[in-house]
Order: structure tokens, then C-alpha cells, then sequence
């Protein structure tokens, strides 16, 4: 069993009179490049299928209420590059191959405006064994813009974009095969949580190759995608921009609350207190071990 994974998802918090509730949705938070907010979260895997072949995915949850509908891309482009040197592999354009409706387990609490849509990007990949031989590994990312203008705790939503991203290791080590994938996500939360009563979500995954798993809050990614360019062409290699936390909100206090959120290393456990009704977009990097060594990690907003 790992122990386990990521990453940047969000919270709704809706409330009347002396009751309120806090969506949380996992995981996360397009006919012509559109200006829209939209970008609930989401993340990216890495599948083994075999031999050099592997599965490319990128999940986008998708604001289907206030989202502008011509910002629901047919095709999402990821850029996968080798660390240390930043050196562009492969643009890889990942066609849209589902479209659900994230299904909420509480309708008796949920907001009837509410409604969130889960995008699979996905492609199968080659990576070939003489070439993804850095022993330093590779990373992969999306840029998009922009997030949902009603999330409470980041300056400027409307104006802020994500950058979907992971990171694999080589392909080959010691002149033999070295085969991984990405853990398994667990599925989008749809839960609600009340207002200051204490929260607690598995946010713990899966790892197809028993590889032992490392949780902890990171600031969600911007990138360099804005309201002039949201979809660029391919991603721009790393460093990415943070996204900006309000108040004083850090990624120790994400959401406010007592205690604010925190997630178990070991478990992927979150918890959290909230204290204020609202949107909240917070995000999980899982770090990926084997024998002792990072091998890789995967974020989700």
C-alpha cells in the first residue's frame, strides 16, 4: 500500500441563516482561444501501457454554470521537457475524449446552481528507451487560463490561470527498463463541509507499481498563460509562477479556519475547520518514492 498522493482542489462553502456548507471538490480547480473563467482545478497522469507506450491524461474540472462555453477546449497541447536543463522533448496535443458531469454525493446540501464538468484529455505517448535517459528525469505541463472569478481566497481569480504538471523519471536506469506510473487519483470530492465543525476528506491514492507516496500543500501554479494568451500554443518550460493568496493566506493557511487545512504526509488525510463561507481554491503535491528515492510528483488543484 502506498502511503500516499496529490493535489489542487477546492472548497464551496454556502450558507443561510445559522447553517452554511462547504463544497469541497478535489482534485484540481475553449471554437477559439477564449477568455473565460472556468478552471475549476484539475491535474495530470502518466500511464504505463507497454513497451515504450504510455498514456498522457489530463483531467480539467470544469465550471459548467458560469463557465463561458466557448472556453471548453476540443484539444489541450502538453510539453514535456527534461530537467536541469529545460530542453523541449515533445509537444503532445491531448484531444478531449470525455466529458462528465462530476456527480454530488449530498444533493440535500448542494447549491442547485452547482455543477462542475470533469474533461479527459488523453493520447498515447512513446517514449523511447534511447532517448529519456536523463538521470534527472522530465516534467510535463499545461498552461491554461483562467479560474473561477468566485473563488474567495486568491487575488484577481478571473485573471489567474493554472499549470497542470508532473514529473517522471527516465525511462531506463542501469541499462534496464524502469517502468512507472503516475498514482491514481482518487475521484473529485463532492462533499460539503459545515462551517466551523471539523472536516475530515481521504485525499489519499493509488500507485500501480506499490510505490510509496508523500503528501503536502503547495501554492497552486499560474504559469504563464493570462487573459491576452489563455491557451498558448505549447507550455513555456519551468519556472512557473505562483498564484497569489489573499489577505494573509499562505500554503500553510490556505483556507482560513481553526485548525486551517493541513494534510496528513503519510495518509493524504485532509482536514480543516473552515471558518468563512466561500470558494476555495487550494493545492497537494504527492511525491513519489521508490527504494528511498524520488522518483517523481503529480499536483492537483
Amino acid at each position: 500500500m502506498p502511503i500516499c498522493y496529490p493535489v489542487t482542489s477546492r472548497f464551496h462553502l454556502w450558507g443561510s441563516g445559522c447553517t452554511a456548507w462547504l463544497l469541497f471538490l478535489s482534485c484540481w480547480l475553449l471554437a477559439g482561444p477564449a477568455q473565460a473563467t472556468h478552471i475549476v482545478g484539475g491535474e495530470m497522469e502518466l500511464v504505463y501501457v507497454n513497451g515504450s507506450t504510455y498514456t498522457l491524461i489530463v483531467n480539467l474540472y470544469f465550471d459548467a454554470i458560469r463557465g463561458n462555453a466557448n472556453a471548453l477546449d476540443a484539444d489541450l497541447t502538453a510539453s514535456i521537457f527534461e530537467k536541469g536543463t529545460d530542453r523541449r522533448m515533445m509537444n503532445v496535443v491531448l484531444p478531449l475524449t470525455s466529458n462528465t458531469f462530476v456527480n454530488y454525493t449530498n444533493p440535500a446540501c448542494a447549491k442547485p446552481t452547482l455543477s462542475t464538468r470533469k474533461l479527459v484529455y488523453s493520447k498515447d505517448i512513446i517514449l523511447p528507451a534511447n532517448t529519456y535517459t536523463n538521470a534527472l528525469g522530465y516534467y510535463a505541463a499545461v498552461e491554461r487560463c483562467c479560474r473561477n472569478n468566485t473563488i474567495s481566497n486568491i487575488v484577481a481569480p478571473a485573471n489567474a490561470a493554472q499549470t497542470f504538471y508532473l514529473e517522471f523519471p527516465a525511462v531506463v536506469r542501469r541499462g534496464q527498463p524502469f517502468i512507472d506510473s503516475t498514482p491514481r487519483i482518487f475521484p473529485p470530492l463532492a462533499d460539503y463541509a459545515c462551517r466551523n465543525e471539523l472536516f475530515y476528506y481521504d485525499f489519499g491514492g493509488q500507485d500501480a507499481d506499490g510505490d510509496s507516496l508523500v503528501y503536502d500543500l503547495v501554492t497552486p501554479l499560474n504559469g504563464h498563460s493570462n487573459t491576452n494568451v489563455p491557451k498558448p500554443a505549447a507550455a513555456e518550460p519551468a519556472p512557473y509562477s505562483l498564484i497569489t493568496w489573499k489577505d494573509s493566506l499562505t500554503t500553510l493557511r490556505q483556507i482560513p479556519g481553526n485548525p486551517t487545512l493541513a494534510i496528513n504526509r503519510a495518509t493524504g488525510r485532509l482536514t480543516v475547520r473552515p471558518r468563512d463561507l466561500g470558494l476555495f481554491v487550494f493545492g497537494v503535491r504527492c511525491a513519489e518514492y521508490r527504494r528511498g528515492e524520488k522518483i517523481g510528483e503529480a499536483r492537483r488543484d
